[in-house]
């Protein structure tokens, strides 16, 4: 639990009310006292819920039991039950147990009418198991379940979960505590890129903190182990060029290059983490979204369809379309260019007329637009001669 920043209130939570009474079963007595018999954590992806559930079965050392869908649904009838009752039968004989269930509403989503009926059997006969008639108050058996989508869950599900913990987004304390264990971690290994002591020993309050709180804004702990991930890498890419280098002036394969002839592998800065924010944003939904959206009306233009409403009130980060580009608009399902279409005029015939007006005016139901010099003229108009 102590590898794990940022999640401290969470941590002690689990520990009073899982390990505790898991060790120490005589102390922790009655149906009040006892571990809960459902535990759920919920929040966004990437902010440490199945990282918890590793500590807590290390720290509860309790019979892990990792559940998935596909070790439970069969293809045919009554098996799905059958398979159920011999987990809860094993986790039963070998508890203090823990039932581990990772994105627990692909497994236990609201029934409707018209679901899968192999999964309606699946939660019912779970349900059973777990809280009903022939469920002893004194078994050790923990279900603790992860998610995504809290409202996604049956109410049937979410009323057995007697604890919940929400796991949010860090802060930015919480963030530098994850960077300054994650760094400490690894500059602590051997064989690594060795890092820059100014940035073992993150804080808030001064101006490298600072700045790294506020490049790791929205920032989740999985997108703060991709960022150390990207930034460490660097000075080794720099010294494989410089491998590489030397090899071609020896004339020889990298591996056959003497490597004590070589500088040693700098410390990871800052700047290496400014060039990792800059070139790996975080894989978060709400940056996702908002990428998407802005590829959206790059590509559509300003205000065309449910694409874009031109409502940005509050949207301090929306552009508006490049005044140079060229609008898009949809028609029939195709892709046509709003550009200003022109009319070229031969010079004057013997008999005053012009070829290319009497073709146009030939074919009034043409619905090729024709645009004055200004871009401003009707679809049916006639173009001025060009000058």
């Amino acid at each position: 639990m102590e590898d794990i920043g940022g999640l401290n209130d969470i941590i002690e939570g689990l520990t009073d009310n899982i390990i505790l009474p898991i060790q120490f079963p005589d102390i922790f007595k009655g149906p009040f006292t006892s571990a809960p018999k459902g535990v759920l954590l919920y929040g966004p992806p990437g902010t440490g819920k199945t990282m918890l559930a590793k500590a807590l079965a290390r720290e509860s050392e309790a019979c892990f039991i990792s559940l998935k869908p596909s070790t439970l649904l069969d293809k045919y009838l009554g098996v799905t039950n059958k398979l159920v009752a011999a987990v809860w039968r094993l986790a039963t004989r070998l508890q203090p147990s823990i039932i581990y269930i990772d994105e627990a509403d692909a497994m236990f989503a609201t029934r409707v009418e018209s679901g899968h009926e192999a999964l309606a059997q699946l939660k019912t006969e779970f349900m059973q198991l777990w809280d009903g008639l022939e469920t002893r108050q004194d078994e050790q058996v923990v279900v603790l379940a992860a998610t995504n989508m809290l409202n996604a869950l049956d109410p049937a599900i979410r009323r057995r979960f007697t604890a919940a913990y929400e796991v949010p987004r860090p802060n930015g304390a919480s963030r530098m505590d994850i960077l300054n264990k994650l760094l400490k971690k690894h500059n602590a290994a051997e064989g690594t890129t060795p890092v820059e002591p100014t940035l073992l020993n993150l804080n808030p309050s001064t101006e490298i903190g600072q700045e790294m709180v506020m490049m790791t804004k929205d920032y989740t702990g999985s997108d703060l182990a991709n960022l150390c991930r990207h930034a460490l890498q660097i000075p080794l890419r720099e010294r494989a060029g410089l491998i590489h280098s030397r090899a071609i002036e020896q004339k020889c394969s990298m591996k056959e290059v003497d490597l004590t002839t070589l500088p040693a592998c700098r410390q990871a800065s800052l700047e290496d983490f400014r060039t990792a924010h800059r070139l790996n944003p975080p894989c978060s939904i709400q940056t996702q979204s908002n990428c998407q959206g802005a590829v959206v009306r790059s590509y559509f233009g300003h205000g065309i369809g449910n694409a874009d409403n031109g409502n940005h009130d509050n949207d301090d980060n929306h552009q508006g379309p490049d005044s140079n580009s060229e609008p898009l608009s949809i028609n029939h399902g195709r892709m046509r260019s709003n550009r200003p279409r022109f009319q070229a005029r031969s010079p004057p015939e013997a008999n005053g007329t012009n070829s290319s007006t009497n073709t146009a005016n030939s074919n009034p139901n043409s619905n090729c637009g024709r645009r004055s010099l200004d871009g401003s003229g009707s679809s049916s108009g006639h173009a001025p001669a060009a000058a």
